[in-house]
């Protein structure tokens, strides 16, 4: 059986945020996703990653860690440096 992939606008809808939004952070190589030719597709691993990168911002608060994209699913974790 295969994974469903989820569209921009069922993310967006989902994370109550605009689809513009959705295709910056993913140009911007700041969240997971997949690229089908010009389309762009979610899997649920992708909106955990998505969602957990979140809630290290909420409140305002710095993150203690940077998630950053490296190649394909794969991500490096690094400290966030001294401000």
């Amino acid at each position: 059986m295969s994974e469903q992939l989820l569209t921009v606008a069922e993310v967006a809808e989902r994370l109550k945020v605009s689809p513009s939004k959705i295709r910056t952070k993913c140009r911007r190589r700041q969240w997971p996703h997949y690229r089908i030719d010009s389309c762009i597709r979610f899997s649920e691993k992708h909106i955990t990653t998505i969602l957990r990168k979140i809630e290290l911002l909420e409140d305002g608060a710095k993150p203690v860690r940077i998630i950053e994209p490296v190649a394909g699913n794969h991500f490096r974790i690094r400290a966030r440096s001294a401000s």
